[in-house]
């Protein structure tokens, strides 16, 4: 469960090596209807074990992951997820990159972006991101803090405000 929202319907398929000291995924795939990830590396040292990177890619579905975090407004298209994730324990930092082909995002539609994103347990940093909607472009970076309710964003836009979603 997260939270109060259950996860049903979770896939998940691969190789795990279990030892005292480390857990390592081997083409690990965890699915949930069409999003899916895929997970190699080690997902929990002793800190005395050899450890490799543990790194991800896949596919996550906009419309099924706002439908989990209760996101308002319209979110679709699948966003490419690639990066790695990395830190002690079994909570760690993700640092990569997310791409939408085409899409919406809150009710904007998006022809393609593109984010350079770092996402831990208190803060969302995104270090760069850029958008091209219908009628023009969007880019920026930021940061949100979710704990602190604090959150930072500069960005730019050119030829989009017709097509941006009401507030």
């Amino acid at each position: 469960a997260l939270g109060s929202r259950a996860v049903r319907e979770m896939r998940i398929e691969g190789e795990l090596a279990v030892t005292l000291g480390s857990v390592a995924a081997t083409r690990l795939k965890v699915a949930r209807g069409a999003s899916a990830l895929s997970f190699e590396g080690t997902i929990w040292s002793d800190g005395q074990s050899p450890a490799k990177e543990l790194t991800t890619a896949g596919a996550l579905d906009l419309a099924e992951l706002a439908s989990l975090l209760r996101l308002p407004g319209l979110w679709k298209g699948m966003l490419a997820v690639e990066g790695a994730l990395s830190g002690a324990g079994v909570l760690k930092e993700f640092k990569g990159t997310l791409a939408l082909a085409e899409g919406a995002l809150h009710g904007l539609p998006i022809r393609q972006a593109e984010a350079r994103v770092s996402l831990g347990r208190e803060l969302l940093d995104v270090i760069g991101f850029s958008a091209r909607t219908e009628g023009g472009s969007i880019s920026g970076a930021g940061s949100y803090a979710p704990v602190l309710e604090r959150y930072r964003f500069v960005s730019r836009s050119e030829g989009c405000g017709p097509h941006l979603p009401p507030a």
